[in-house]
């Protein structure tokens, strides 16, 4: 399975995230970038930023690095959602995320890191979101 594959099973592993997320209604909170028309708030998404990978004098190491940027998502309060359920979620994310290191899923993980973190308003749909990148060193197959 990919890496993208991978993380959005284990996110959705953690009852905190799941809970928060929700999976009902055939909705899976968890989603590639940009979430589906009509997802339920609040929910999740991801896309790869770069594909770093390590080479030695060998040639490819088999070592990669891609950044991973997760945001986190929620309407603004005067469409039903809040500020306070989007930190909510973030700092779930960041909590199963950030420092891990192990299996996920079929990967081995080497190290997770965030490189950034950032709270952001989107006037054009009246959403918040809290957009992390994080740097996931893993072993390819």
């Amino acid at each position: 399975m990919t890496l993208e594959a991978e993380l959005r099973a284990f996110l959705l592993a953690d009852a905190t995230i799941a809970s928060l997320v929700g999976t009902g209604s055939g909705f899976a909170g968890v989603y590639p970038a940009p979430a589906p028309q009509g997802a339920p708030s609040p929910f999740v998404t991801f896309q790869r930023i770069t594909a770093d990978r390590v080479y030695s004098i060998y040639g490819p190491s088999r070592l990669a690095g891609p950044l991973i940027q997760i945001d986190c998502w929620s309407e603004a309060p005067e469409h039903g959602g809040s500020y306070g359920e989007t930190k909510d979620l973030a700092e779930a994310v960041r909590r199963r995320l950030d420092g891990y290191r192990g299996a996920m899923g079929s990967l081995t993980v080497q190290e997770v890191t965030i490189e950034t973190e950032s709270d952001l308003y989107e006037p054009q749909d009246k959403t918040r979101r809290v957009s992390f990148d994080f740097r996931i060193w893993f072993e390819e197959t």
